[in-house]
């Protein structure tokens, strides 16, 4: 079967070149790492599918074995009661095409073991979602083997899954695998530090999935993915529970995607959730563990103004490292609400991306990180460390905040104050601003205002042995 795609093409080229920035090749027998091209993308008209069970606009074509239930409904517009398995490579047991689709799928199991070759044109993954509607009730999909995702929605498909079960374990990796960039690529792209072969769910192309109250589960990389963006990619996830277990990250929010997890539980190997450049996620009253960081942000795009955006309303995030990782990216990050606790004492820490195929800003100015705190009480360390990129927080709505800043510009209302642990250097626009710090004892706040009105320097003392020593004032024209 022949399926043309041609807008999922111009993606699959975009997800190619990021692959081609994001990625390294590595020779086998050799340590050291070489940048290598990605091949052609294929496009999905080019691409011959092999499905059991296929819906396309108002035809029905079953080619497989399907075990039916007493109470089986089976047509172009019904699928229930009945489950399909698979053992054979690059199989999708169920494939829906057509843009007039409009299936529903109720009580249904998916089993496949078979694998895939190629999880950006989905061979192998247990339900492919192309086109048209499909909404999936009470059902369960399980795969098992390299690069078989369980679910995946593209092109300008909606997905919708209500009370179901999702489950990737990936597999064994061929004696003679090759790590490569792009098509038959079977692992993660090496700079993220993560392991695995399988992807539970992926949303591409221009792809709309919504999820209600359904679980994930993955043996690594990852559970919810977006890739291949077209740019209006769209991702949703309610009142339902993730588990990554081994290695990987919880979501992943591409370029040009948006993912949204509302009322939902994560826990995660690695990464709650990974933001590559100009993509949003927002984590809404939800809770989430994670190995290492609650979120990565970084940007291997090669475009220096492009900024990611995340939002985190209400909810508990715990990470045993550090809570908020910004990798020589521009981040928009909003916390409203919410708890954030970091295993190693950073809250925030933006840094230069040991990757070397990161977004380079050759000495222009970038519009950095903004980091506004609104109605929350957090603990942990910001650190700026990144020296191609300004830091900026914002303490608002009755937040406070225990812990140092480093290379922080900040500003901090009325209502708010930072209390510092430990001997910080910041700027602040606002000469107000200094009665709103408060230092711990024999802690010292290094503060320069940034203002173009003359001032004199001094040293303002507080109690138990700490001040705030105010720098002469520098022109906001030369800030950073």
């Amino acid at each position: 079967m022949l399926f043309s795609e041609s807008g999922f093409s111009r993606s699959l080229a975009a997800a190619a070149l990021s692959l081609a920035l994001a990625t390294t090749a590595f020779n086998s027998t050799a340590q050291e790492a070489m940048p290598g091209p990605p091949p052609a993308m294929p496009s999905i008209k080019d691409t011959q599918y092999q499905s059991i069970l296929h819906i396309d606009n108002d035809r029905l074509t079953v080619t497989g074995r399907i075990n039916k239930g007493n109470d089986t409904s089976l047509s172009q517009s019904t699928v229930s009661h009945l489950s399909v398995s698979n053992s054979e490579a690059d199989v999708n047991p169920v494939l829906v095409t057509g843009v007039k689709s409009n299936v529903t799928i109720r009580d249904m199991n998916i089993s496949s073991d078979g694998g895939g070759s190629n999880d950006f044109l989905a061979k192998g993954a247990g339900l492919l979602a192309a086109e048209g509607i499909v909404s999936i009730y009470d059902s369960s999909i399980e795969t098992s083997g390299v690069i078989s995702s369980a679910l995946v929605s593209a092109e300008r498909a909606t997905l919708k899954a209500f009370n179901s079960h999702f489950v990737s374990h990936g597999g064994k990796l061929p004696d003679d695998y090759v790590p490569v960039i792009g098509p038959g690529m079977k692992e993660p792209p090496a700079p993220l530090g993560i392991t695995g072969t399988a992807r539970t769910h992926l949303t591409m192309s221009n792809a709309r999935s919504y999820f209600y109250n359904c679980t994930f589960e993955a043996d690594g990389w990852g559970a919810l993915s977006t890739d291949a963006s077209g740019g209006e990619a769209y991702l949703e996830v309610n009142d339902s529970t993730v588990n990554v277990n081994n290695s990987g990250y919880g979501a992943y929010a591409d370029f040009g995607a948006r993912v949204v997890i509302n009322s939902s539980e994560l826990h995660s190997a690695t990464y709650t959730g990974v933001i590559a450049g100009a993509a949003e996620m927002q984590l809404n009253a939800s809770t989430s563990s994670s190995g290492e960081n609650v979120m990565m942000i970084h940007s291997v795009m090669g475009n220096p103004m492009e900024q990611g955006k995340l939002i985190i309303e209400g909810g508990k995030h715990v990470s045993q490292g550090t809570a908020l990782l910004i990798k020589s990216a521009n981040a928009d990050i909003t916390l409203t609400g919410t708890e954030i606790i970091a295993g190693n004492g950073r809250l925030i820490q933006a840094k230069i991306n040991d990757d070397p195929h990161r977004t380079r800003t050759a000495g222009k100015p970038v519009p950095g990180s903004a980091v506004t705190i609104s109605a929350s009480q957090l603990s942990g360390n910001i650190i700026n460390e990144d020296s191609e990129r300004s830091l900026a927080v914002s303490l608002k709505a009755g937040s406070s905040l225990h812990g140092a800043m480093q290379n922080v510009t900040l500003s901090v209302n009325e209502d708010s104050l930072w209390h510092a642990t430990e001997d910080s250097t910041v700027v602040i626009t606002d000469p107000a601003v200094l009665d709103r710090i408060a230092p711990q004892p024999g802690v010292k706040v290094m503060a320069t205002v940034q203002s173009d009105l003359p001032s004199v320097p001094r040293i303002i003392r507080k109690e138990n042995n700490s001040e705030i020593i105010v720098a002469a004032a520098t022109s906001t024209k030369g800030i950073f």
